[in-house]
């Protein structure tokens, strides 16, 4: 096909508009300004649809659970040396469960920081868990840096049956 200038490539059209000399750092300042809109925008929706959403009981009390769990796991790293009771694949597990039961989607990066965990060690476990199925990594197709991270939906489904026998909550014993 012919654009006005008589190539036959339309490939090779530059709009007349971005044929401008633009300084590389302006460009790349733009570029990093719309990915943060565009992640904030998504974070928004998400809220929006999860805040439209009515969900079961029975989710409702695994995602209570859920909390006990890691609000006791946080109580004990901060009246023990949280190295003496490491365990960052579990931490993984937890923190991408909350994150699907928020409708968030999350990055390697976010994972590893609410994780509290070295970002080595954060993507040792991820490669470990993701290669025996129970992770699945996602490229961020705006940004080639970044990686999310999901659970498989068996890894969910076991969890959230873990979780919801758990006797937390139901006025039981209450150790985790």
């Amino acid at each position: 096909m012919n654009d006005r200038r008589g190539n036959n490539d339309e490939a090779d059209f530059i709009p007349p508009a971005l044929t401008a000399e633009v300084p590389l750092e302006s460009l790349a300042a733009s570029v990093h300004s719309l990915r943060e809109e565009v992640v904030q925008l998504s974070d928004r929706l998400a809220t929006v649809l999860n805040s439209a959403k009515d969900p079961s009981a029975e989710s409702q009390d695994i995602s209570g659970k859920l909390d006990a769990v890691m609000r006791i796991r946080e109580e004990r790293a901060r009246l023990f040396r949280p190295s003496l009771f490491s365990d960052p694949a579990w931490d993984i597990l937890l923190h991408l469960l909350r994150a699907e039961f928020d409708e968030v989607r999350m990055s390697f990066t976010r994972l590893a920081e609410q994780a509290r965990i070295p970002a080595t060690t954060a993507n040792r476990w991820i490669s470990i868990m993701a290669g025996k199925g129970m992770l699945i990594r996602h490229d961020d197709h705006f940004d080639a840096r970044r990686t999310f991270v999901e659970l498989h939906p068996n890894t969910s489904a076991a969890l959230r049956e873990l979780i919801g026998t758990s006797p937390l909550g139901s006025g039981e014993s209450k150790r985790v």
